[in-house]
């Protein structure tokens, strides 16, 4: 049976909550730095494909180790409380 109490259906929100502005935050601002970094700083040239798509994924990779250890403490603090 589900449960309506806000207590019982909001566990592990707060967790949540800075699981995904930490890794959002992360994910922003490693691919920032990685086309920073690919540029030299130089804001007139334009990223290719192939390495706006490495920026993505290296940011992502970098952006899931953090969320991994996060999302595994909310699903405990859901289950547990």
């Amino acid at each position: 049976p589900i449960s309506t109490n806000p207590s019982v259906m909001y566990r592990g929100v707060g967790a949540n909550c800075v699981n995904m502005g930490s890794c959002t935050m992360l994910q922003f601002a490693a691919g920032g730095f990685l086309k920073k970094s690919i540029t030299g700083g130089d804001s007139t040239r334009k990223l290719k494909a192939h390495e706006e798509m490495g920026c993505g994924i290296i940011a992502g990779v970098m952006s899931a180790s953090l969320a991994t250890p996060l999302e595994l403490i909310m699903i405990q603090q859901q289950m547990k409380g």
